[in-house]
């Protein structure tokens, strides 16, 4: 097995067979139909900027507060449809957040506590595309640039 080989092959331990792949500063967990999310082992978590959780089965964000290097998060394709006051919590180095075209997470129906944003001070970029927007918008990607207020 090569050295790169055995840096994408490290097992992610979850609740299915399926691996995460990591990469220097990435780190993917994506497409793996997870319904909860644990840190794998052999992770060096001060090293991630960017996690991918895309494409699987989650209903709430996980708890990510280890990840204080974090720039990127990919949340989309999952089924979260509410963000507790502590979702975001420790993340103040993200810049990128795509909550993307998650089941039921429709401004009609999402839960968002008031202070689930508050710890995301560099926060330059939240996608949020809804397949209700795509159809009304005939569009493909729907870009938020924060607007929020300091806290």
């Amino acid at each position: 097995m090569s050295l790169l080989q055995a840096k994408v092959s490290l097992s992610a331990q979850l609740h299915t067979s399926r691996v995460c792949s990591y990469d220097d500063t990435v780190l993917d967990c994506s497409h793996l139909e997870l319904q909860e999310f644990s840190i794998p082992p052999n992770i060096n978590i001060s090293e991630v900027e960017t996690l991918k959780l895309n494409h699987n089965e989650l209903s709430t964000v996980p708890n990510l507060t280890l990840f204080g290097n974090l720039h990127t998060l990919d949340l989309s394709f999952n089924r979260i449809h509410r963000l507790q006051s502590d979702a975001f919590y420790g993340l103040t180095e993200l810049e990128y957040l795509d909550i993307s075209m998650n089941e039921n997470f429709s401004l009609s129906n999402l839960t968002v506590n008031q202070t689930a944003f508050q710890s995301l001070q560099n926060l330059k970029i939240i996608k949020w595309v809804q397949k209700k927007l795509l159809g009304a918008c005939k569009s493909q990607t729907f870009w938020a640039v924060k607007v929020f207020n300091r806290w």
